[in-house]
């Protein structure tokens, strides 16, 4: 009888990790199933670098349950004094675990945690206050994201706890704040010398964006939605001014949405970003006449609501894809120079005057008349994807592709 090799135990434990670091994603029956393969997997599971948890998961089961379950998890590194590479915890629905939190993420800075993320979804107007405890970490942290986290002033001075945590990463890569608050109306993103990755959305009361980091590579920023403020409804009320003062030789990705930048504001931007390959821009209520001058630009993505005037192309010779969204094409596509051009997605929602009409029938025909032109510039031996799509309240979408 041929010996039974157990060859899944034998597998490196850098590779048992990158497994159960897939799993967790399907939620913590399955990764714990998983490791019922072998004993070795449970015992390296249970000492696991990356500590992943949603209180989700924990829908049906008591709070103490949950709490005792993180506390588990976080047990065997304290015990064998384990690094910590991440700690996550997500989808936390309860306030009361405020002090837990408090505790766990000091247990995890004490183990040299370099990716953290809390993700709060407590209802209401409640926020999760950082812990001081957090600055000890910033000496080996490489990725920062939070979710609904509030940042209390430092009452010894006039600097906020984000911008002393921003002071004291010297090593982080990946920086995600998500309608966090306590931001102090500036941000200044400086001295982070590695970050790659600076992801802003709606964060409150965030007038003014400086960003000087060299090796900068993505950047988003989400402002404040117009139809949030329904007193106003003025753009002008709502500034957030954002100036990228170093990083624009590496940055190849901006993503700017209901951002309040003026015509004049993105132009000057966009002419310092000369490794920039991805544009999107997304409801952008201020802009109405974009002019897009990009060398290596490869995909522009315009998700207009109405407002954009007019939008010159002709200065993007890489392009090879373009998605618009919007209620009337607001250029002449015919100035876009398609000869590189591999995808076209146009999607179009009807103004309410044209919502009782057929769906092209009544539509000003000299849009549709610029899409032909535009097809017949193509260069058709490289091949090209070209979708429209039209809708209305009610109506079905009328969907065209074409690959010649």
């Amino acid at each position: 009888m041929a010996e039974i090799i157990d060859r899944i135990s034998e597998l490196p434990i850098h590779i048992i990790h990158d497994i159960l670091g897939r799993a967790c994603k399907y939620g913590l029956k399955e990764e714990a199933q998983i490791c019922v393969l072998s004993k070795t997997w449970n015992s390296i599971w249970r000492g696991r670098p990356d500590v992943i948890i949603f209180q989700s998961n924990f829908h049906n089961k008591s709070l103490e349950n949950f709490v005792q379950f993180v506390d588990d998890s976080l047990q065997p590194h304290v015990e064998q004094n384990l690094r910590i590479e991440t700690l996550r915890l997500m989808d936390l629905y309860s306030p009361e675990l405020t002090s837990h939190m408090d505790r766990w993420i000091e247990l995890a800075t004490k183990h040299n945690v370099r990716f953290l993320e809390i993700g709060i979804s407590w209802s209401g107007s409640l926020y999760y206050t950082i812990p001081d405890a957090i600055y000890s970490a910033a000496k080996t942290l490489t990725k920062l994201s939070l979710y609904r986290c509030n940042f209390e002033i430092n009452h010894n001075s006039t600097t906020n706890k984000l911008q002393k945590l921003i002071a004291t990463c010297p090593l982080i890569r990946d920086l995600k704040l998500s309608r966090c608050r306590g931001l102090q109306n500036n941000l200044y993103v400086s001295g982070l010398v590695n970050l790659e990755n600076l992801e802003l959305r709606a964060c409150e009361k965030l007038h003014k964006v400086e960003i000087r980091a060299p090796k900068l590579c993505k950047f988003l920023h989400v402002g404040s939605p117009l139809h949030k403020h329904r007193k106003t409804h003025e753009p002008e009320s709502l500034p957030c001014t954002i100036d990228i003062l170093d990083g624009y030789n590496t940055l190849k990705y901006l993503h700017l949405e209901d951002s309040t930048m003026t015509d004049q504001e993105f132009e000057y931007q966009l002419s310092k970003l000369t490794a920039l390959e991805v544009l999107i821009l997304e409801g952008c209520y201020v802009m109405k006449n974009i002019n897009v001058v990009s060398e290596k630009l490869k995909r522009f993505s315009l998700w207009d609501w109405g407002n954009v005037e007019n939008v010159n192309m002709m200065l993007a010779p890489n392009l090879k894809i373009f998605d618009f969204e919007g209620f009337k094409m607001p250029f002449s596509i015919s100035t876009m120079d398609p000869c590189k051009l591999e995808r076209a997605n146009l999607r179009f929602f009807l103004m309410p005057e044209f919502r009782n009409s057929y769906i092209f029938g009544n539509v000003e025909t000299s849009w549709c008349n610029n899409i032909q032109d535009f097809v017949q510039k193509f260069n058709y031996s490289k091949g090209l994807i070209f979708v429209i799509i039209c809708e209305k309240v009610g109506f079905p979408s009328v969907c065209s592709i074409l690959k010649p």
